[in-house]
């Protein structure tokens, strides 16, 4: 129950926010995705996301029409569309980034550096291997990423 009420803790600012506009967890998550790996496909965040193609369309298409993601069609294969934050989209990703941020930077200064060195070490025991390595993509170094 801890990881739960942990969770909660981290993400309560962000769903605050997004349930005044009237979205949900999922709506973050995509926001959030597509903010850590703009020009995306529908697929390729779908996969991510782990999600059917068809419900990540009903996440994404409000995102879309109030302006939060940009859909460009690839210009190489025009089947695929490809997905941008625009500004007012960073702009409300940011928003609960910040407030999840704030929330760990908190923590971590009541931490020391061995309670934090295992909480990287645990966090990322818990995540299956395919995630792990989105991570270590991601993060851009090869190497395992520290948060």
């Amino acid at each position: 129950m801890s990881v739960y009420f942990s969770q909660r803790g981290i993400t309560r600012p962000a769903d605050d926010r997004l349930s005044e506009l009237g979205f949900g967890r999922a709506h973050h998550r995509t926001l959030t995705f597509i903010g850590v790996q703009p020009g995306c496909t529908v697929q390729e965040l779908a996969k991510t996301l782990r999600i059917a193609n068809q419900n990540l369309n009903r996440v994404l298409s409000p995102l879309v029409k109030q302006g939060y993601v940009e859909q460009r069609h690839d210009p190489k294969d025009l089947r695929f569309r490809r997905l941008y934050l625009t500004e007012q989209g960073r702009e409300l990703e940011e928003h609960g980034f910040q407030a999840q941020f704030e929330r760990l930077d908190e923590v971590m200064r009541q931490s020391d550096r061995a309670t934090l060195q295992a909480y990287l070490d645990f966090t990322r025991l818990m995540m299956d291997a395919e995630d792990r390595a989105f991570l270590d993509a991601v993060s851009g170094s090869g190497e395992p990423a520290d948060d």
